[in-house]
């Protein structure tokens, strides 16, 4: 009796486990993904259009070639949607892109493929959004109305809020968002705030190191995972030391070859989905050892940029970024909460040969 309570607490807490792990993946997954590069919001009232941006990139290439970054421009808009056929109508959040859209709003392609930049008549929708006006996702290829204009849907997203996804095709459309994408990006903050001085092309700004607030957040979350593996594998090999003198020569070493290969490839695995949980950015080392105040100032730097984004205009990628920063304690609280009772249940189980204590 006691047996069977043993293995089924231990069983419970294994699915929690096991479902909370692939959840806490994915979710560091997402941030990895979402957030890859510099974000800067330039403040209400000003901005800067595709032509303007296009001439910056231009002289750019001529006179670094090679080194240019990827910028995508982007600003949203609250608007209404239509399927004229059913006469079905939506509120959505448009966001105009001039670049790549995925570097917008975080979303997930569900379906299709997002919108090249020059593709003037194509869209990109929700899920949400394509049940409300179609009632369901099988809707590439169809039409509907924004701003009297027709947009074919090319890809379905699945999103936090209902939007529409479009190409700015007027080359006057003033954003107020970027995107800066370095191959390096260590030196990505420093590079896009150069670039922007050079063009003149915005005076008041907010610069967000997205890469590297996500990249910690991702790093943060998987650590517990990490720890618990750790220790999960360095039990067994315990356990296995043991009892080696059980097995012949031959048999304790092929054995050890299996036990070996086995956590080899579940941490092949973990460090594919989850990433490394050490994240050692080029920007928290000092350029002199020396300098002891270093960590002060960066502390408050980026004190300082968190605290600025809570004046920012409200922007959905913004708000995720800073929800996961702000959530982040308490998800790695209830990690260690989860994997430490799934330990205390497996030891019990393990305690003695009938299997609970």
């Amino acid at each position: 009796m006691k047996r069977n309570k043993c293995f089924i607490i231990l069983s419970v807490f294994l699915l929690i486990s096991l479902f909370f792990t692939w959840y806490t993946l994915k979710k560091a997954s997402f941030y990895r993904d979402a957030y890859a590069g510099i974000g800067i919001r330039i403040k209400p009232g000003a901005g800067i259009t595709e032509d303007d941006l296009l001439k910056a990139l231009q002289q750019e290439e001529t006179e670094n070639a090679g080194q240019i970054p990827s910028v995508t421009a982007w600003v949203t808009k609250e608007a209404k949607i239509q399927n004229t056929f059913l006469n079905r109508k939506a509120k959505v959040t448009a966001v105009i892109t001039a670049g790549d859209m995925r570097h917008t709003i975080p979303s997930s392609l569900i379906e299709g493929g997002y919108v090249y930049q020059d593709d003037y008549n194509g869209c990109i929708i929700d899920t949400r959004t394509a049940y409300s006006l179609f009632g369901s996702l099988n809707v590439i290829g169809n039409q509907l109305s924004y701003n009297n204009r027709s947009y074919y849907i090319r890809g379905i997203v699945k999103s936090n809020l209902p939007l529409i996804m479009i190409q700015g095709f007027q080359k006057s459309q003033v954003y107020n968002n970027l995107e800066f994408n370095y191959k390096n990006n260590d030196r990505a903050e420093a590079l896009a705030s150069a670039f922007l001085q050079k063009y003149g092309l915005a005076v008041k700004y907010t610069s967000i190191d997205e890469s590297f607030y996500a990249r910690a957040v991702s790093a943060l979350l998987v650590l517990p995972i990490w720890l618990f593996y750790a220790f999960i594998a360095f039990y067994f090999f315990r356990l296995f030391m043991r009892s080696r003198r059980e097995f012949k020569p031959a048999v304790f070493l092929g054995l050890t070859g299996i036990l070996i290969l086995t956590v080899l490839g579940f941490g092949h695995l973990l460090f594919q989905y989850g990433g490394s949980p050490f994240y050692l950015p080029e920007k928290i080392i000092p350029t002199k050892w020396s300098d002891f105040d270093y960590w002060v100032r960066l502390g408050k730097t980026i004190k300082q940029q968190i605290f600025q984004m809570d004046y920012l205009t409200p922007n959905p990628k913004d708000i995720l970024l800073k929800k996961g920063l702000s959530n982040l304690w308490l998800h790695c609280l209830v990690s260690v909460l989860i994997y430490l009772h799934l330990l205390n249940a497996l030891t019990s189980c393990l305690k003695n040969t009938k299997g609970c204590s």
